[in-house]
């Protein structure tokens, strides 16, 4: 019965884990969206310049 618990409360370890990697993530690929969309505001700010 002991590793039963100690089996369940590892699972919910990795389950808490897998669900904190997959927010950081999220969170990771918002910033890189949001850095991209001002580079290319940059960019066409840069190149409106230049013409």
């Amino acid at each position: 019965m002991n590793i039963s618990y100690e089996l369940a409360q590892e699972k919910a370890k990795t389950r808490d884990y897998a669900a904190s990697m997959e927010q950081r993530i999220r969170m990771l690929q918002q910033t890189i969206e949001q850095a991209l969309l001002e580079q290319g505001r940059i960019t066409e700010k840069t190149n409106q310049n230049f013409e």
